[in-house]
């Protein structure tokens, strides 16, 4: 199931006014030059304020509004989520959080190695990282996974999340495999860049 749609290289630029907020991580050296890169990551960072990665909390009345589409949903790629294949679902933003919220509330989170990249047409953006679910002492569950964010235009010169896929993927060679083939991605995307973002630890 492909988790992205061909999109026409004639696209307009969705860079960062001089007065936006500068961003938590700087952005890797060579996602430079991607159009709207700096959109693209201001975006990822405000997901990750909303659904707890940098803390843990997530405030299911708050509003997502900002930086997702209305209809903004995820979809767990088999065997993610424990899900087989030909049967995921999409699952929408705010029951996302819900179902977060509900893990936080036992497991301890944890994001490691963290590699980010960009889709070179700048409407697209793809992190790859290791997931524990620790309970005490103990990792209780675990994943390597790739977190695939489409973006569009939200009539007002910026972008926004519309729609969210997580592939596994063993490693970020095998995950840029993952975005070529399985996503539609460009053979010229670049390679995932180390990025201490997005609450990796």
């Amino acid at each position: 199931m492909a988790c992205c749609t061909t999109v026409a290289a004639a696209l307009p630029r969705f860079d960062a006014p001089s007065t936006e907020p500068a961003l938590r991580v700087p952005l890797p050296a060579q996602l430079s030059a991607v159009p709207n890169s700096y959109q693209l990551v201001r975006l990822m960072e405000q997901w990750a304020e909303r659904f707890g990665y940098y803390d843990g909390r997530i405030d299911l009345s708050a509003d997502i509004s900002a930086f997702s589409t209305p209809e903004c949903a995820l979809l767990p790629h088999a065997p993610l989520w424990g899900n087989k294949p030909g049967r995921e679902t999409l699952i929408g933003a705010q029951a996302v959080r819900k179902r977060l919220k509900d893990l936080h509330s036992v497991f301890t989170i944890v994001r490691t190695d963290m590699h980010l990249t960009l889709r070179p047409d700048g409407r697209a953006f793809c992190l790859y990282y290791k997931r524990d679910a620790n309970l005490c002492c103990a990792t209780i569950d675990s994943a390597k996974n790739l977190f695939v964010g489409e973006t569009e235009p939200d009539g007002h010169g910026g972008l926004k999340v519309s729609r969210v896929d997580e592939w596994a993927a063993t490693d970020p060679s095998d995950g840029l495999a993952v975005l070529i083939k399985a996503c539609g991605w460009p053979a010229a995307t670049q390679p995932f860049a180390p990025y201490h973002g997005f609450g990796a630890v």
